[in-house]
């Protein structure tokens, strides 16, 4: 497999996990009614973490497989490092939906302002923040009722699905791979 395709198949395994985690979130949730959490809606639950997690770790692996198409890399380097934190929190905390969406939302931005991935980068980084402040204001709109614990289901239901279908739109447009060896070489001649 070249690295051009390397890329690609990342940013492909990306959208696709981003998918996964809401539809498994919001199954478990519906088995839950009525339901001890255990059991079956606690085990659909714990696979759409891990698919949070594998979205986040091929998220991380296609911008870091992008083109250089300029010299910002201290800016690229930060939203890796972003990305990195975001995906610590999302492995540790996925229910932390605020704090891994806000970090990568800002290590897409970063991404996108060093150079790589164009409107993709930007159409992620965006749609990890507006899932924040959705939560935000739907939380403090008292949108839905509460739950157990207190939150607002819909609230965190709604910045879900706008953070992971945001990021799996970016990840499908997202641009494919590092440069092919013949790139390579070209510049390393000139």
């Amino acid at each position: 497999m070249s690295t051009s395709q390397t890329g690609s198949t990342f940013s492909r395994i990306s959208a696709v996990a981003w998918t996964v985690v809401p539809i498994t979130w919001m199954t478990a949730a519906v088995l839950e009614r009525g339901r001890d959490w255990e059991g079956l809606p606690s085990a659909v639950w714990g696979i759409g973490w891990l698919a949070l997690v594998v979205a986040g770790a091929a998220t991380v692996m296609a911008v870091v497989r992008t083109r250089d198409r300029t010299d910002r890399r201290g800016l690229r380097r930060g939203g890796i490092a972003a990305m990195g934190a975001g995906l610590a929190v999302s492995a540790i905390a996925p229910w932390a939906i605020p704090v891994w969406s806000a970090l990568y939302g800002v290590a897409m931005l970063l991404v996108a302002a060093s150079g790589r991935g164009g409107a993709a980068a930007r159409l992620t980084g965006f749609a990890f923040l507006a899932a924040v402040g959705s939560l935000i204001v739907l939380t403090a709109l008292r949108v839905g009722t509460p739950d157990s614990f207190g939150n607002r289901p819909v609230a965190w239901t709604v910045a879900t699905i706008i953070a992971t279908v945001g990021a799996a739109g970016g990840m499908v447009v997202w641009p494919s791979g590092a440069p092919s060896s013949v790139e390579t070489r070209s510049a390393a001649v000139a």
